[in-house]
């Protein structure tokens, strides 16, 4: 790993509990069971707005929103003891570190403090630390402290001509906190929001609260009126490595969602007042909309006299908590609203296990019925979000970091499915450790365009097995048209010659080829490697996993299987950008697939560069991609379905819409129909309609995990 270092970058580092595969966790979003201690959660919800520049404490406030905006890089990590220690050498050369704290760890900071070439900064909630978090904390704390640190750095170093005009011509900033001229709601839907505005050096003077209620209007309300006071604020112009908007909803473990099953009647046994267990089960795990709820009882009771339920309610608020301040680090990062969707989104376990199952078979009635259960799901799934945050998303963003384990992609807000809309990056929130993890990690990569000009294949085929060599000829009659990229092919038959090719890859791009599945809800997805069944959870320390992976293989993220999926296992072990599969995916039109992607690598990237376009990301590059497969997949619907288009009519279309997606055009879709319209000789109205008929498509098929907005590519040498 190379961390994005200038001189003043500052490394954040947070000091988890040590843990490992085995800790005990938190019973339905899978936290780490000693972070639901208030302390963790209060700590690092302060550890989430320090300053992640020195440059920071000499901006006045404008200049500090337009800095995150644009150039923000932070670099934050939270670390268990053991990590930290093999972190070292990349930091401890570094002239700006802050370590945060548990008093409980004191002994464990003061036994590496001295490893470090420039003492790193303390910060914590006892008086052993350089700064007290507990006293007068807000987000000028670590000010004064880093600038005697600076002083002392120019010092050592008089060859910093930069740092020292910067002491010259700088002074530190007012550190009075202003008033945004807005109330705060002080509430789990808007806390991320609120903390971006806390962050710039504002503080609300008044906070109006969200009267409880199970129904979501006011809770909606209170969103849109955070979101819309941030964007006043802070404006919507970014760097293209951030997202417009944090898009979430809270989740549970997917089998968790069966409420009939014997695990929930084990729990709920155990709570022998009726009341009280229709209250935790339908006031807190089957509230459709946010959690909010009223009770209304002849007698009047308190909760806590029932240590059941109490200790159920607990850990459910601390993991609600955890999640809040993972989308919180998500808002900070980008400098970007929140806006949590309401529960209801994530209760269709059933009719997305029965979607799966129709997606296997291969008859008309099937199809039929697969596609309509789609439409069925979508529409409920639309109508639930509502037309109030479904205008605010479609009107406020083009990009999107997206926490959810409800495949959310596939719902259109405007026209056609979000994946095509817009620019996803998407984070699951199960298990929990690995979202607040994920929703922290701030490293940036920087690859040159030429570095992914070097594929790996990773391939597992029986001899016999029909499918072996297409996506083998596939690569190869896409990568022959211009001769530009590399494909290397490893044949594995075991988990032992997997974990030999992983270590002996060199690429930035790693495509898997090979059959997939996934044992349900509850258990794990894996990858068929000879005779063995392959999870990626546990090639996790065992073999590095190159940046960016693209999975040839069936069900790869099952859009009905656990968070313990095959895509998600390898985002844990350290890929940034994971291709996965919702569902099983036709071996032909994969390989078509996959090779469409590898010429993009060539054809796309050079004639970017030539544009004089200094880089872009890989999120940036996929969004682009899925478009025009997207397109693809309709236009071939016009020509063999409908057939409103011939094949001569079909090729100028398709290399019309490759025009307007490759050249960033808005309108992008909306200027393919009219040109189907020109052709065919019918009026938009119809052909929209006709691709609302269409509704699943093949691209569709597939789904982009993890952070690929932090992945660079680089023109220049």
């Amino acid at each position: 790993m190379n961390l994005e270092l200038s001189y003043t970058s500052i490394i954040n580092i947070f000091i988890m509990p040590e843990s490992d595969d085995e800790s005990a966790q938190s019973l339905f979003q899978g936290f780490l069971a000693e972070i639901l201690d208030p302390q963790y959660i209060q700590n690092l919800s302060k550890f989430s707005i320090f300053p992640q520049e020195v440059q920071e404490i000499f901006m006045t406030q404008e200049e500090l929103i337009y800095f995150r905006n644009h150039y923000f890089k932070p670099n934050i990590f939270l670390l268990r003891p053991t990590a930290l220690r093999s972190f070292l050498p990349l930091l401890k050369e570094h002239s700006f570190v802050v370590l945060t704290y548990l008093p409980s760890d004191l002994e464990f900071i003061s036994s590496i403090k001295n490893e470090f070439k420039y003492s790193p900064i303390t910060a914590s909630t006892n008086k052993n630390s350089d700064v007290n978090i507990n006293q007068d904390f807000n987000c000028y704390i670590l000010d004064e402290i880093l600038y005697e640190r600076l002083k002392l750095y120019v010092d050592k170093n008089n060859d910093k001509i930069e740092l020292i005009q910067l002491l010259e011509k700088k002074s530190l900033r007012n550190k009075e906190l202003t008033d945004p001229g807005f109330i705060s709601r002080n509430h789990g839907v808007t806390c991320a929001t609120e903390s971006v505005v806390e962050g710039f050096g504002y503080e609300f003077k008044e906070v109006k609260f969200i009267p409880g209620s199970p129904e979501k209007s006011g809770y909606v309300r209170a969103i849109i009126e955070a979101a819309s006071n941030l964007l006043t604020i802070a404006g919507q112009e970014k760097d293209i490595s951030k997202s417009d908007l944090i898009v979430y909803s809270p989740s549970i473990y997917n089998h968790l969602y069966k409420f009939n099953s014997h695990w929930w009647n084990q729990v709920f046994r155990k709570i022998k007042n009726k009341k009280i267990k229709e209250l935790i089960k339908n006031g807190v795990f089957k509230n459709p909309n946010y959690s909010g709820l009223i009770i209304e009882t002849e007698e009047p009771f308190n909760l806590w006299d029932y240590p059941e339920a109490g200790t159920i309610l607990s850990m459910r608020q601390s993991e609600l908590a955890l999640t809040t301040l993972a989308i919180q680090f998500l808002s900070i990062l980008n400098c970007s609203p929140a806006i949590r969707l309401p529960n209801a989104i994530n209760f269709h376990t059933g009719e997305i296990r029965e979607l799966e199952k129709l997606s296997k078979l291969s008859g008309k009635k099937q199809i039929l019925n697969f596609n309509k259960k789609f439409k069925n799901l979508v529409s409920t799934i639309k109508n639930e979000i509502g037309s109030e945050l479904i205008e605010f998303i479609k009107e406020k963003s083009n990009s999107i970091t997206l926490c959810t384990d409800t495949p959310l992609e596939w719902v259109s807000f405007d026209k056609i499915p979000l994946m095509f809309t817009h620019e996803i990056s998407k984070i699951h929130t199960t298990p929990g450790n690995m979202f607040l993890l994920n929703s922290s990690q701030s490293v940036n990569v920087k690859v040159h365009k030429s570095e992914l000009f070097v594929v790996t294949v990773i391939r597992s085929f029986k001899d016999n097995d029909p499918i072996k060599s297409m996506l083998e000829m596939s690569l190869k009659h896409f990568a022959d048209i211009d001769n530009l990229v590399t494909i290397k092919i490893v044949d594995v038959s075991s988990e032992i010659e997997l974990i030999r090719a992983l270590n002996e890859c060199n690429s930035h791009i790693l495509i898997f080829d090979c059959h997939g599945e996934h044992g349900g809800s509850e258990s794990h997805g894996w990858l068929q490697i000879g005779e063995d069944k392959v999870d990626s959870w546990s090639l996790t320390y065992k073999a590095p996993i190159p940046t960016i992976v693209l999975l040839s293989a069936c069900l790869t993220s099952a859009v009905s299987g656990s968070h313990a999926s095959f895509a998600n296992g390898l985002i844990k072990s350290g890929a940034l950008s994971v291709l996965g599969t919702f569902l099983p995916v036709d071996a032909a039109k994969s390989s078509i697939f996959m090779g469409r992607i590898i010429y993009r690598l060539s054809g796309f990237l050079n004639a970017v560069e030539k544009l004089g376009i200094d880089h872009l990301t890989w999120r940036e590059f996929i969004t682009g991609f899925f478009r025009m497969s997207y397109c693809t997949d309709i236009l071939q619907a016009f020509k063999e379905d409908y057939k409103i288009i011939d094949q001569k009519q079909y090729k100028k279309l398709h290399i019309f819409g490759n025009e307007v997606v490759n050249s960033y055009q808005e309108s992008w879709f909306e200027k393919v129909i009219n040109a189907v319209s020109i052709e065919s000789k019918l009026d938009e109205k119809a052909l929209f309609n006709l691709v609302d008929e269409i509704g699943i498509t093949e691209s569709m098929y597939y789904m982009q995990l993890g952070r690929p907005e932090n992945i660079r590519i680089i023109f220049k040498d």
